[in-house]
């Protein structure tokens, strides 16, 4: 009887190994979510000259939102509560800093992690480079700044993201304006940041040769559970993307999985996979599973006098979504921008 009984078990185990083969069983849909009559409202808006909010990231446990922006005389990054819109702390701030000449700089990506800190590529308007600041999430106080120079005079960065592996912490960033490349940094001391030689080939990947797309340009990225990294990316057509493309965490595989014009920003969330669009007024915000990569929503091209929407984030079961060069006055000098939010969303 015993010995039956092992040989049903084991029979159960073998069918379940089975049926869980040709899955990622780590990009199965947690809920199914509601995207059905998602209508948005302005959680926070950014008066001119605060034009150009470019990045958005949100704190582990959903509490906060933190913002780069990228114009000229208004830039900086800033940490504010999601429950009431209140500013925390900014960085490199040249309205709190009493004069918008003082910082001439671009924090394009933001990242955090769960041990308390953030992370901001900072690219340059001259184009010499990007800093990695690594900011102390109690205060925005610097932690380090790491000068990366790509070899090349015209050179800054994108987005950023961050990663746990066993008790080490990874930074992977996408520099542009012509070393178009994906780099890893191990920021498990974050102080001494520390170029991750084991990724790609001696720490970073050559898109173009990743690719065999001689332009191909990366935007934004995030990173699934299983490691595996999702960059909005510019393969053929279009001003900023076509495309979303996978690559696996060791930065040896590429593989694009999914059509997207224009595609910008990107966040995964219960499941899915969220891309905001860099179009204007006809910026959108795709929804996508992450199992099959099938889209199941667009949403937000229906909100009034929207600009450019460069990041999108879920937070508890709402939308935010970066809405960049929002028209906050009469005068064609009045261009801000401003954060959407989205209703709760159901489940199905």
């Amino acid at each position: 009887m015993k010995r039956k009984m092992g040989i049903l078990v084991a029979l159960v185990l073998f069918t379940t190994l089975l049926a869980g083969c040709g899955k990622n069983t780590e990009q199965q849909t947690t809920k199914e979510l509601n995207f059905e009559g998602v209508t948005f409202s302005d959680f926070k808006v950014f008066k001119a000259p605060q034009k150009s909010l470019r990045s958005m990231a949100a704190s582990k446990d959903g509490t906060a939102i933190y913002t780069g922006h990228i114009g000229l005389g208004a830039n900086g990054v800033r940490k504010f509560d999601v429950s009431t819109g209140e500013l925390l702390w900014s960085y490199h701030d040249a309205i709190a800093a009493g004069n918008i000449d003082t910082y001439h700089e671009y924090p394009k990506g933001i990242a955090v992690d769960d041990r308390g800190y953030a992370y901001a590529m900072i690219t340059y308007n001259d184009k010499t480079g990007a800093d990695l600041a690594i900011l102390n999430d109690e205060d925005g106080s610097e932690v380090s700044l790491t000068f990366m120079d790509f070899g090349q005079i015209d050179s800054g960065a994108n987005g950023i993201a961050v990663r746990k592996d066993g008790d080490k912490y990874y930074a992977y960033f996408i520099s542009n304006y012509g070393p178009n490349r994906i780099y890893c940094y191990d920021v498990t001391d974050p102080t001494t940041p520390v170029l991750n030689t084991d990724f790609g080939v001696d720490g970073f990947v050559n898109l173009a040769h990743k690719t065999e797309v001689e332009g191909a340009d990366a935007n934004y990225i995030v990173i699934a559970d299983n490691g595996d990294m999702y960059v909005t990316i510019k393969l053929a057509d279009g001003s900023k993307a076509d495309a979303i493309a996978k690559l696996s965490s060791d930065g040896k595989t590429f593989e694009k999985v999914i059509d997207c014009a224009e595609a910008y920003g990107i966040s995964i969330a219960d499941g899915y996979i969220l891309v905001s669009t860099y179009e204007g007024e006809a910026s959108a915000v795709k929804v996508y599973k992450l199992s099959d990569y099938s889209l199941v929503a667009t949403l937000g091209a229906d909100v009034e006098s929207h600009g450019d929407y460069s990041q999108v984030l879920m937070i508890g079961n709402r939308l935010y979504v970066a809405d960049q060069g929002y028209q906050t006055g009469a005068s064609a000098d009045d261009i801000g921008s401003r954060i959407l939010v989205s209703g709760e969303l159901g489940e199905k």
